[in-house]
């Protein structure tokens, strides 16, 4: 599940979690959408991220704000981020796999 999304300099880091009772696995991509546009960056499927052990949380590395259209890092915005966004990990909770913040 998401943990939080954020921005630093000129990233979004998005924030996640292993929230299940048994140790997941599995790969999976992230999407990062710009509510206010509609521009949307997915993660590619090269670099995949893992499923963290139970309890614990990770962060991925930094989306560029541009890729969605906030160029500058510095726009009044409504993000949505969205972990597994291709349902690719199996998993007993699929509802919280997405997040929306403003900024």
């Amino acid at each position: 599940g998401l943990g939080d999304v954020y921005k630093r300099q000129t990233y979004y880091f998005i924030g996640y979690c292993n929230r299940g009772t048994t140790g997941g696995s599995g790969e999976f991509v992230v999407r990062l959408t710009n509510l206010n546009t509609g521009e949307s960056f997915e993660t590619s499927t090269l670099y995949p991220y893992t499923v963290p052990a139970v309890d614990e949380c990770t962060t991925t590395g930094g989306i560029t704000c541009g890729l969605i259209g906030d160029v500058g890092c510095s726009s009044s915005i409504s993000v949505e981020a969205e972990v597994d966004s291709r349902n690719t990990v199996v998993e007993s909770r699929e509802h919280n796999n997405t997040l929306s913040v403003s900024f």
